[in-house]
């Protein structure tokens, strides 16, 4: 438990810090974005890859269908920032 409590002091000296850094610098946010949405993108992938290798698809169209989603969701999201 000491542990969990010690890592989640973390989060929120990173916030203190953030804090006290936007009120010196206007685009830190611009900074620290784009860190944070690839934080989320690698746990996401983190997690859903081991997911997709248990099962140990052996058919050639779940593999493409797996991959076409992945490539769809990849353009959704290219649309929204193109469309913004």
């Amino acid at each position: 438990i000491f542990w969990n409590f010690a890592s989640a002091l973390t989060a929120v000296a990173g916030a203190v810090i953030v804090l006290a850094a936007s009120r010196r610098f206007e685009s830190v946010t611009d900074l620290l974005i784009p860190i944070a949405a690839g934080g989320f993108i690698y746990i996401a992938t983190a997690d859903m890859i081991p997911e997709i290798h248990r099962h140990r698809v052996r058919k050639l169209s779940e593999t493409f269908r797996q991959i076409l989603f992945f490539i769809s969701g990849v353009a959704i999201m290219y649309a929204l920032l193109v469309l913004e």
